[in-house]
């Protein structure tokens, strides 16, 4: 900055003073390089009426013209270093002033450095070689040096980087290795590079999200995938806990669309029957009509949903609500809400908006129905086994409390297939029942 006012104020005072500078410069480059050991400074412009303002200038421009050639190769060799000391010593430029001169135009020159280096996106180890060259003439840190270039460019420049490591819409990991690479020799931290990637990181996530729920499935790869992204990409804490919500939540609309629903732990204060399942526990209001002698009226009742195996319970006050899935003759299910329509008169007709995941936890009551009344099947159990799971069998046994589900016997029970193995029948909880050995042999013989 100094430097700079005295050449801006030495332009209006003495107009004339940088061409004569500039003379005076090429005069002493040109002895410089004919007399070598012999060259004098003082002698060489001492055939000039040179002001002695004027003496730092020259040196300083001789000195810059000699830098300027060495490296106009990009490139400073040991011998070409030792002959720029050389020429700073025979110019009588002190160490402080030759070392800001160096500093000056190493900041310059790492500037063209990096943008021919980076055409192609990264840095290679012959380029790294010359970055650390010009850092040790400027004697600086290499990191430091390729920080000060890239603050310089912006963030702009970062984000080159990694949109061009990931414009086939991807990111493999050897590629992620790479780009720690050139973020590492740039000295830039992870932190920092995190932040300058932000969009452009949630950009690819929501992307590939989005791919993959192209056929509603996430595969084990995918969500391999999905989980190491969020973890290399997302720095933000908050968006990373929208990522891993998103994920999760497609973790189990996946499940849920193989018939697999999440089992939950027994509420406590919610008195449940012998062996029955949770599924779900959220907020939920529901809206049917009421028919009246004065007309038909809309009621509401809102509470605690219980989405359980065999039916939905809305614990409200002073209204409660159970709907059991054998009533259920139709369900449909969108993004807000959901329908469901009830045999017995109407009883548990209406709409149910699930306050807390309305998505999930519609698709949750709508597969719990469908494996209530024998739809669809759990296609995550493997479907060829007659060995039933020990949970299985556990649960089994609760439900039906240790009897007969047909004559309530508790003598030699059996753990029977509602729908036969044979015929394609399940080891889930809704497939499997308690039948005495007698009660299991009458089945047997009606089949």
């Amino acid at each position: 900055m100094l430097t700079w006012l005295e050449n801006s104020w030495g332009k209006i005072v003495d107009p004339d003073r940088e061409k004569r500078i500039k003379d005076i410069s090429k005069y002493v480059h040109r002895l410089l390089a004919e007399k070598r050991q012999e060259f004098e400074f003082r002698e060489a412009i001492a055939s000039y009426s040179i002001d002695e303002s004027d003496i730092p200038g020259v040196q300083e421009s001789v000195y810059t013209t000699c830098v300027e050639r060495a490296w106009k190769d990009l490139e400073l060799t040991d011998k070409e270093a030792r002959s720029l000391e050389w020429v700073a010593s025979k110019l009588g430029i002190p160490h402080s002033e030759r070392k800001r001169i160096n500093s000056e135009f190493g900041h310059q020159h790492i500037q063209m450095l990096m943008a021919n280096f980076l055409d192609d996106g990264s840095i290679d180890d012959n380029e790294q070689q010359k970055i650390n060259q010009l850092a040790k003439w400027v004697d600086i840190d290499a990191k430091v040096l390729a920080r000060s270039a890239v603050k310089s460019a912006g963030a702009g420049l970062i984000r080159s980087l990694f949109i061009s490591a990931t414009q086939d819409g991807e990111l493999s990991e050897d590629e992620w290795t790479q780009l720690c690479i050139q973020v590492e020799r740039l000295g830039l931290s992870r932190a920092e590079f995190n932040d300058a990637i932000e969009h452009q990181a949630s950009t690819l996530i929501e992307n590939t999200l989005a791919n993959a729920r192209i056929d509603q499935d996430l595969g084990p790869n995918e969500d391999q995938q999905l989980q190491w992204l969020i973890d290399k990409l997302i720095h933000n804490a908050s968006h990373k806990r929208y990522f891993l919500d998103e994920l999760e939540h497609f973790r189990q609309s996946t499940l849920i669309s193989k018939g697999c629903l999440p089992i939950l732990q027994c509420p406590t204060g919610i008195t449940l029957k012998s062996g029955e399942i949770v599924h779900a526990d959220c907020s939920a209001k529901m809206s049917y009509t009421r028919q009246l002698k004065t007309g038909p009226t809309q009621e509401t009742i809102e509470g605690r949903a219980l989405i359980t195996d065999s039916r939905l319970l809305i614990i409200g006050e002073p209204k409660s609500i159970e709907v059991p899935y054998r009533s259920v003759v139709a369900c449909f299910v969108n993004d807000e809400f959901v329908e469901l329509r009830c045999a017995n008169r109407g009883a548990g007709s209406g709409t149910y908006r699930f306050i807390e995941s309305p998505i999930l936890n519609g698709s949750i009551l709508e597969c719990a129905i469908k494996r209530s009344n024998q739809t669809v099947v759990d296609k995550t159990v493997e479907p060829r086994s007659r060995s039933i799971p020990r949970d299985v069998r556990q649960r089994v046994w609760q439900k039906y409390g240790g009897r007969c589900a047909e004559c309530d016997s508790d003598q030699y029970l059996e753990f029977d297939h509602i729908v036969p193995f044979v015929r394609g029948g399940s080891n889930s909880d809704q497939n499997i029942q308690l039948l005495c050995r007698r009660c299991n042999l009458k089945k047997l013989d009606a089949i």
